[in-house]
């Protein structure tokens, strides 16, 4: 599986309107389902959450269509719905994030239990709270569907 993410941009090293792969993340959801086993303990290895081959497979279609795929993220997974603070935001990079969003540590979890190999897509859609002069502005629609739709043709010519 390819699973991919709108964010938005703690550092430089995912810009928005650009998009890239996430090497790890950062969980700091709580309240949520995250795992499959409710009757035992299971520990599951998240060393490496994400499947190298996948990541490399993607890395290589998105190269022959002439787009980089050098640094990989860091995803700090929030609690949402809300948008973060900017002292939060200031607070995730120092823990070492690039990027933020609500969804990728859940569903990470959850595909590594299941067995599942994955690879993490995840592409900016603004600035994080406290980085962007204006606020909080997002990338307009027809960018993001523009962007999205370059993702989805890489991942499924790197799936097949």
């Amino acid at each position: 599986m390819i699973s991919i993410y709108a964010v938005g941009s703690i550092t430089r090293k995912l810009a928005p309107a650009s998009f890239g792969l996430v090497r790890d993340f950062i969980d700091l959801t709580y309240g949520r389902e995250n795992t499959f086993f409710d009757d035992m303990v299971r520990h599951t290895p998240m060393i490496n959450p994400f499947d190298i081959t996948l990541k490399a497979r993607f890395a290589s279609e998105a190269i022959k269509e002439g787009i980089p795929m050098g640094y990989e993220t860091i995803y700090v997974t929030t609690q949402g719905p809300r948008l973060e603070t900017a002292a939060e935001i200031n607070a995730y990079r120092h823990m070492g994030a690039d990027i933020v969003g609500m969804t990728l540590a859940t569903e990470a979890e959850l595909l590594k239990e299941a067995g599942i190999p994955n690879a993490a897509v995840a592409f900016s859609i603004n600035w994080a709270a406290g980085l962007d002069m204006e606020g909080v502005s997002f990338l307009e629609d027809e960018s993001i569907e523009r962007i999205a739709s370059r993702i989805m043709k890489i991942a499924l010519r790197a799936l097949s």
